[in-house]
């Protein structure tokens, strides 16, 4: 069961870093009250890519009204890192190494527990959950994408933590 536990949390661990390592940056051309967004190349959040220059806005913004003009007063030009996008991220590749963890630690505990497995395993369902929740939304609502998905993540991964917690708890007494 020790095996099985530093294996997984080396696993989620590992998630972290990945996504850490592979930032989600845009670019935003601001100037009163219009942004202009364009994408920047995935990069460490640790060595952040470029600032984009105002010629890479006016090339994908050429023949957009409203555009300003190269000496216009009162435009600004930075970078964002998406945190929105990394914790979806994050919620994506977490979700199988909770639902494999919990599964490995079901079919391999024997009668004896495990606080970190246990609570990794309801995770793994409470992620399950969210993601039906979140696709069930789609599919009713319709539109582009999934509503919200970081909402239904970050809910499915705290009840589940939650949930996890006090079924361990439960049991115990």
């Amino acid at each position: 069961m020790g095996v099985l536990r530093w294996l997984f949390l080396a696993a989620c661990f590992g998630c972290v870093v990945v996504v850490a390592r592979d930032g989600r940056w845009e670019g935003y051309l601001s100037q009163v009250h219009h942004i202009w967004i364009v994408d920047l190349e995935q990069a460490p959040v640790w060595d952040p890519p470029d600032m984009p220059s105002y010629a890479r806005f006016r090339e994908e913004f050429r023949g957009v009204e409203g555009f300003p003009s190269e000496g216009s007063p009162g435009k600004s030009i930075r970078r964002v890192l998406r945190w929105d996008w990394m914790a979806v991220d994050l919620l994506l590749s977490l979700w199988p190494v909770t639902v494999v963890g919990g599964l490995l630690y079901l079919v391999g505990r024997r009668g004896r527990r495990d606080l970190i497995l246990h609570c990794g395993l309801s995770v793994g369902i409470g992620l399950s959950v969210a993601a039906l929740m979140c696709m069930g939304f789609w599919l009713l609502l319709g539109g582009w994408g999934p509503p919200a998905p970081e909402f239904f993540g970050g809910l499915g991964l705290v009840l589940g933590l939650l949930g996890g917690l006090a079924s361990f708890k439960r049991v115990r007494a």
